[in-house]
């Protein structure tokens, strides 16, 4: 399928070595141009490797350094996306807050931590970008890590939220498209 003259918008695409950056390159061998997103508070240094590789690709291509616990920062994501690479009409949700728990060490700091990046960000971008597009071309595509298949040990917060993620994009597929043909 091609992608040509479409913008995807990728979080969590810091790491040279994970699953967002391969997801950047599989959009732009289809065609796409890609604003990542990374996070510079969390260790992450801006991927300006990635963006060099993306572009000798042909693509046009940025990425934005962002909290995405932070609320504001996300209201303002895919305006500074349009303005740096182009109005994405394709959101791929990558990002995520881990770290491990359990049930003697699971507390309200690490639940909200884990809901604000999981699922509130999650929640918020692919609402917007279902806005935007309600009615035209737009895909979005939530990666969560197979709560529904098993437990996740050590990790409550985490599974629960990426687990609320499934449940939400469950929900929106049907309600978005619905609306898309009124």
């Amino acid at each position: 399928m091609s992608l040509t003259e479409r913008v995807a918008l990728v979080t969590g695409a810091g790491n040279p070595h994970a699953i967002g950056a391969a997801i950047c390159r599989a959009l732009v061998e289809r065609g796409a141009d890609v604003c990542l997103t990374f996070h510079p508070g969390g260790g992450e240094s801006e991927p300006s490797e990635l963006v060099a590789a993306l572009r000798s690709a042909g693509a046009r291509a940025a990425a934005i350094g962002i909290d995405l616990a932070d609320v504001a920062a996300v209201a303002r994501l895919f305006d500074e996306a349009e303005s740096r690479v182009g109005a994405p009409s394709i959101l791929v949700n990558n990002a995520a807050h881990s770290t491990p728990d359990g049930y003697q060490a699971l507390d309200a700091e690490t639940l909200d931590a884990h809901h604000a990046v999981n699922l509130r960000a999650t929640a918020l971008l692919s609402v917007d970008l279902a806005r935007r597009h309600a009615g035209g071309p737009g895909r979005i595509v939530n990666l969560t890590s197979g709560q529904s298949l098993g437990p996740m040990p050590g990790e409550l917060a985490y599974a629960a939220s990426k687990g609320a993620v499934d449940a939400f994009t469950r929900t929106l597929a049907p309600s978005s498209r619905r609306s898309a043909s009124r």
